[in-house]
């Protein structure tokens, strides 16, 4: 296990040495083996699909669901290094960021029909059983459609998924530490860069294996506080704060709707916020 760890980061890592372009072109191969994976499941499972699985309803349950939905989409770290990818075309980066979450969405919209239109909500063969156990859904997905290859679809589609998330989040921390800890990206700068990306998380899956699976419980809290209470208030200083607090440096761009979407933005992360921590 740890060196199979190792050897994972010492791969991966390597092409978030070499920058965003070899990023960007081992990501459209993994890709390609992600979207095979989940027309795979689709393929397979939209025959056994029940309208009357799709018609339950548990209204209560929504307010559990919106931080993970939120948690979901929480690709902005991302965003500065797509800028200078794109070189700071505005019209290309709202292209890439409206195309790059519609997508996803629509990935997520048809997997929650098909799972929720095959496997019931209830009973001994449900999501309810699955949650208890700890178990993935689509082991119970095999089991009512009783395929083999829905197990093979399934992890093929978990494994790119999550390898294509590595390089996009590694790519934007390794950015995020060379702006921040002021490091030149020199052959030297990169190597201490990619160290610094991938080494905390390797030891904290060689000493701490299930770390991961608790921290997701708290992800959603520090979404919601780093990605979008924050960004607002700053946009809001940024824009109506006092003179002596604004940038010298006049933004090119900024977006539509003013103080009125900023302050809905603000309510609305702390109505999240609210849902973390006391639901």
């Amino acid at each position: 296990m740890a060196f199979f760890c190792s050897l994972s980061s010492v791969f991966f890592g390597s092409f978030v040495y070499f920058g965003t372009r070899v990023v960007d072109f081992l990501n459209r191969l993994l890709m390609a083996g992600l979207v095979l994976g989940y027309l795979g499941l689709i393929v397979l499972g939209i025959s056994h699909v029940h309208p009357a699985l799709l018609a339950y309803q548990n209204w209560p349950s929504l307010g559990l669901s919106l931080p993970l939905m939120v948690t979901s989409f929480g690709y902005h770290i991302i965003i500065p290094t797509l800028s200078t990818y794109l070189e700071h075309d505005v019209k290309r980066l709202k292209k890439a960021i409206w195309i790059g979450s519609l997508i996803p969405l629509l990935f997520y919209i048809a997997w929650q029909f098909l799972a929720l239109g095959i496997i019931p909500v209830e009973g001994e063969i449900s999501l309810q059983e699955a949650f208890k156990a700890g178990m993935s859904a689509t082991f119970f997905l095999q089991k009512i459609i009783g395929s083999p290859l829905v197990s093979w679809m399934a992890r093929g589609f978990a494994f790119f998924a999550i390898i294509t998330s590595l390089l996009g989040v590694s790519l934007s921390l390794s950015d995020f530490l060379a702006d921040g800890l002021k490091i030149k990206k020199n052959p030297g700068g990169k190597l201490f860069l990619t160290f610094l990306t991938f080494m905390p998380p390797l030891l904290f899956a060689l000493f701490y294996p299930k770390g991961f699976i608790k921290a997701l419980h708290y992800a959603a809290l520090f979404v919601v506080i780093l990605l979008i209470l924050i960004p607002c208030l700053m946009a809001w200083m940024e824009r109506y704060g006092p003179k002596t607090e604004r940038s010298l440096l006049r933004p090119k761009f900024t977006v539509w709707g003013g103080k009125g979407l900023i302050v809905t933005a603000i309510l609305l992360s702390c109505f999240l916020l609210f849902l973390e921590v006391y639901l």
